[in-house]
């Protein structure tokens, strides 16, 4: 879960107020209790993006708990320190370039490059020339973990400084998602 301390905060506020799901669920309009009950529980144990819980739903059971945005704010920002000061711990760690290749719809391979490469400007050459050799796949080359390069179908390559918020290839089967990372 990302937001540690912005949940733990979330739930010390509506413990001390001694707030159950099911009162947020009937200040709430809510006729099924449960259901409301069964999204708040999800996001205080996994986070919002786990939840099932829209955004606006989410400020309007801060609202019924009392929750001081500033301070929700100050946590927010905690979180995200920790998360970029971990991002840049992990950046700075040795890192073998690999490329992830789509072959065809829900299946992607992670292909590390040959050792006899050493910079990006090789591994990029590389990554390039292994697309238009094999029926111009697309593929994702990593360079580092904060350096991503997009060779598309067409040829085209896109730069993409990566950072811990940053989108990674994926593929989903129904609702599971199978991600692609630089880790």
């Amino acid at each position: 879960m990302r937001y540690n301390h912005t949940i733990a905060y979330i739930v010390h506020i509506r413990k001390s107020k001694r707030i159950s799901y099911g009162d947020i669920g009937s200040a709430l309009g809510y006729k099924n209790i449960n259901k409301i009950a069964n999204k708040i529980a999800k996001m205080e144990h996994f986070g919002l993006d786990e939840s099932g819980l829209s955004k606006e739903m989410f400020y309007r059971i801060l609202d019924v708990i009392g929750i001081d945005r500033d301070e929700l704010q100050k946590m927010v920002d905690l979180d995200n320190k920790i998360i970029h000061d971990k991002f840049e711990e992990e950046a700075a760690k040795p890192f073998d370039m690999f490329m992830i290749v789509r072959y065809m719809a829900a299946f992607y391979v992670k292909k590390y490059l040959p050792k006899e490469i050493k910079s990006a400007k090789e591994g990029l050459e590389y990554a390039k020339k292994f697309s238009r050799e094999n029926n111009n796949l697309k593929v994702w080359f990593y360079a580092s973990r904060k350096l991503m390069y997009i060779i598309d179908q067409d040829g085209s390559c896109r730069e993409q400084v990566l950072d811990p918020f940053t989108p990674q290839p994926f593929m989903q089967i129904g609702n599971k998602r199978f991600l692609f990372s630089a880790d």
